[in-house]
């Protein structure tokens, strides 16, 4: 039986999360899977492990790289792929168990280059139990037409913009062959999807997004991407090798290279910050950081002065942020600061504000995820979340019930009602106050933050 898509688990000391990692693939509803583990000579048992599971299931190929490179161990998957399709599952994360059936018959269907569906971060609790919270690809209304449809990217030049992630769809491994896409194989595990997420898009003309979050992206990894310092520097060997090669400078129109860059300044300005407030704004510690911040400053000016990057593709304070740190990093980092002094002292003051009551969140979006993580962050628990859009009603966001407005006032009459969206907020302090809520119960996650 031939495999329908090659599963690429890329691995290096991943023991505490890579048999609940390899039971979720292995317990995928689409059987017809060829599961290439390229681990990158693991110290802590996790090579060990994973052999153990090559005797048990013939679909299981457990490799070794020589080079400890994400990218590297990817391509090497790619290199030996037997399916039609492949797809990526980092090894300290898991899947649900439809994710690659309903992608490959999306993709089947349509004659997809790659799709992709939405993802949850993911957080352990105390009991051994999950905390979820979606990760959508598109937030804005008018962008959420665009799901669980066939899409050029050409027409849509602003996904240069949008998620990165490489693991949350499948690829058509023709397609990648054909147009030589590959990662670049610096060493590490972070941020090499940045190039190829680019490249994919500049080459392929029938992709999907579905708003299904299929992938379980584990956060609470110390080890984690996300928490190092050197993030800046993974971001410098993307850029740095996209912009030189021959898929920007050969297929680029105005438009992608007008998102590509923007996204670049994105990644900047994020990464920038990152570095800064984890090397707790030292200036010895800081002079590395500034290395690679300088080549970032030179494209974004040289992008700027070639009007390929535009104020009005960022928000007011993003550009203002966006001109400083071009300027000048002193100030750039000195502004950080200050923002991180009053943003301290606002998030102390809101918690303070709820005190021990219950607390609901109105609004089950993307605002409802942030409030309930400054909360949980704060140590104020959540007792639960209304929506006004019925379809939600009685499903469950992070472990809790989402009910209808009525029945949360009906629960918990002298609630704090934290209202958490991105429109509409004045309507729905009117609404909660006509059901009886106490205006000073009403508290405003949009203003107040």
């Amino acid at each position: 039986m031939s495999p329908k898509i090659t599963v690429i688990m890329p691995s290096l000391n991943v023991e505490p999360y890579i048999q609940e990692c390899l039971e979720s693939v292995l317990a995928q509803t689409l059987g017809e899977l060829q599961i290439l583990c390229i681990d990158a000579a693991s110290t802590d048992g996790t090579y060990e492990i994973l052999k153990e599971y090559e005797k048990r299931d013939t679909r299981i190929q457990v490799c070794v790289s020589e080079k400890r490179s994400y990218g590297a161990q990817v391509n090497m998957g790619i290199r030996m792929a037997e399916a039609e399709y492949i797809g990526i599952v980092e090894t300290d994360d898991f899947i649900d168990e439809r994710m690659y059936e309903s992608l490959y018959r999306e993709a089947e269907q349509n004659h997809l280059d790659f799709i992709k569906g939405d993802y949850q971060n993911t957080y352990s609790r105390e009991d051994g139990s999950y905390r979820f919270s979606t990760v959508p690809m598109f937030c804005e209304r008018e962008e959420s037409k665009w799901y669980n449809r066939v899409l050029n990217p050409k027409e849509y030049p602003v996904l240069h913009r949008r998620g990165l992630n490489i693991w949350r769809g499948i690829y058509r491994k023709s397609f990648l062959l054909g147009n030589n896409i590959w990662l670049n194989e610096t060493p590490g595990a972070a941020f090499q999807d940045t190039g190829f997420h680019h490249q994919v898009l500049l080459y392929a003309t029938r992709i999907m997004y579905i708003d299904s979050p299929f992938y379980k992206y584990r956060l609470d990894r110390p080890e984690s991407s996300f928490r190092n310092p050197n993030t800046l520097q993974y971001d410098y060997d993307e850029y740095r090798s996209l912009l030189q090669g021959e898929a920007v400078g050969g297929r680029a129109s105005q438009e992608e290279l007008r998102f590509i860059y923007a996204r670049m300044a994105d990644e900047f300005l994020t990464h920038y910050e990152k570095g800064v407030r984890t090397l707790a704004y030292g200036e010895e510690s800081l002079k590395r950081v500034d290395e690679f911040a300088s080549w970032f400053q030179e494209q974004i000016a040289s992008g700027i002065e070639g009007q390929i990057i535009e104020m009005e593709d960022f928000t007011e304070a993003g550009w203002f942020k966006l001109m400083l740190a071009v300027k000048s990093l002193r100030s750039y980092r000195d502004h950080i600061y200050v923002e991180d002094c009053i943003k301290e002292q606002k998030e102390k003051f809101f918690c303070r504000k709820l005190g021990t009551d219950p607390i609901i969140i109105f609004g089950s979006g993307v605002y409802g995820r942030k409030a309930e993580e400054l909360l949980n962050k704060n140590g104020v628990g959540v007792t639960g979340f209304c929506d006004n859009n019925p379809k939600k009603w009685n499903t469950f966001k992070d472990g809790l019930l989402i009910k209808a407005p009525e029945e949360c006032v009906r629960l918990w009459p002298e609630g704090k009602y934290v209202i958490a969206v991105k429109e509409g907020r004045e309507q729905i302090r009117s609404q909660l106050l006509d059901m009886g809520i106490r205006e000073g119960n009403t508290i405003d996650y949009g203003e107040d933050i």
